[in-house]
């Protein structure tokens, strides 16, 4: 039975059957997910302190900063009696981890 050579790593006989053609044919494109608040907030100011300044990782240290205290974080949003919304996090102290006793 001839082999015809595609490449490298695939090797296709009469028959059909390589491990790529196997595979279930082409792959699924995804869509592209949404932007979050971050990513948004985030490009925005990149684009404005590049403008200024070529120092991409001073812009995006200093990008992170204002979005720590940007009102448009999800985290620094007040809640209705006045509390800022803990962003999903518990709060409270930590757990104790058990451990084994000994006999």
């Amino acid at each position: 039975m001839p082999e015809i050579n595609f490449g490298a790593n695939s090797v296709l006989s009469e028959g059909g059957n390589c491990a790529s053609c196997m595979s279930g044919g082409a792959k699924k494109t995804k869509k592209p997910r949404k932007l979050t608040a971050y990513n948004k907030f985030i490009k925005q100011r990149l684009d404005i302190l590049n403008k200024s300044s070529k120092d991409y990782k001073a812009n995006f240290l200093q990008a992170t900063k204002e979005w720590a205290s940007s009102p448009e974080n999800p985290k620094n949003k007040v809640g209705g009696c006045g509390d800022k919304v803990m962003g999903g996090k518990k709060s409270g102290a930590k757990k104790a981890k058990k451990t084994p006793k000994k006999k």
